[in-house]
C-alpha cells in the first residue's frame, strides 16, 4: 500500500517524488524514488503505469462482485433527478 500511495502523489506532482529514498519492484520494474526528483523506472517502460491501474481495477472488480448484499441502496439524489 504505501507504493501506491507515494505513486499517486507523484501523479499530482507531475511525477515529482518529495520525501525519503524508496524503492519497489513490480513484476521486473525496478521503481526509485528520490526527493526532488522524478520517479525512476528500470527498465524504462511508458506501459508499466497502466498496468498497475489495470491489475487494482482487477482487483477492485473482483472485491465488488464478491459482496453479498440484497437489499435496496437508496440513491438520495434521484429525488432530485425526478424533480
Amino acid at each position: 500500500m504505501i507504493f501506491f500511495g507515494k505513486l499517486r502523489n507523484c501523479i499530482h506532482s507531475n511525477y515529482i517524488y518529495f520525501g525519503r529514498r524508496y524503492l519497489y519492484t513490480f513484476d521486473d520494474v525496478r521503481f526509485t524514488f528520490s526527493n526532488n526528483n522524478t520517479i525512476l523506472t528500470e527498465p524504462t517502460r511508458q506501459e508499466t503505469i497502466f498496468e498497475i491501474f489495470k491489475r487494482l481495477n482487477q482487483v477492485v472488480e473482483r472485491i465488488i462482485k464478491n459482496i453479498e448484499f440484497d437489499e435496496l441502496i437508496d440513491d438520495p439524489t434521484y429525488d432530485l433527478v425526478e424533480s
